[in-house]
């Protein structure tokens, strides 16, 4: 026997993440004053009617999941991982920034980001020192050879882009974007 999830439920089991469900917990319920306004081109969890390879989350979780996993195995010749990666290219943006401005970046855990720093340490990627302003606070900055490593995995990057973006117009892309951004701010 099938049951509909709940939107809540959905959340918790297909972002996890916890801030996303807080924001929900405390968004109106539908049937309540104030009710909750939903998007009228696809149908919501709740909706008798809903599919879930339509559902814009569904979608979105199942492009990025094809998009990690392929760079995933283009990066391993680098001997770098994406969680590695991703926080390289947040770093090579940056002169310095301490691990939780990191793992905000990053949308990873705290101590997740932290192990990858460390082993972005340990591999001569980044280099940590005390916060002159904080002392509690370990500043984390990219080293020449994290400068060269993500140089060489650009084109690797520039290749994935190339071929997901394929016959989509920059307007296109500009107002995906948009959309991705306004959806990431919502569930702050």
């Amino acid at each position: 026997m099938t049951r509909k999830m709940h939107q809540n439920e959905f959340l918790r089991f297909d972002l996890g993440n916890t801030r996303a469900l807080k924001a929900l917990q405390r968004a109106p319920k539908p049937g309540t004053a104030g009710r909750m306004t939903m998007p009228t081109t696809a149908l919501g969890p709740s909706d008798s009617d809903f599919d879930y390879q339509t559902y814009p989350f569904y979608l979105l979780s199942r492009a990025s999941g094809r998009y990690n996993a392929a760079m995933e195995a283009a990066l391993k010749p680098l001997d770098l991982d994406q969680a590695r990666w991703r926080i390289l290219l947040v770093l090579a943006q940056h002169e310095a920034l301490g691990t939780q401005e990191i793992a905000r970046k990053v949308v990873y855990k705290l101590s997740t980001t932290t192990r990858m720093v460390q082993r972005l340490e340990r591999d001569g990627y980044v280099i940590t020192r005390q916060s002159d302003a904080d002392g509690r606070i370990r500043n984390v900055a990219i080293t020449e050879a994290g400068h060269r490593v993500v140089d060489q995995s650009r084109p690797l990057a520039q290749s994935f882009y190339a071929a997901a973006f394929d016959g989509i117009s920059n307007t296109e892309l500009q107002a995906f974007s948009k959309v991705l951004a306004a959806i990431d701010t919502k569930l702050r």
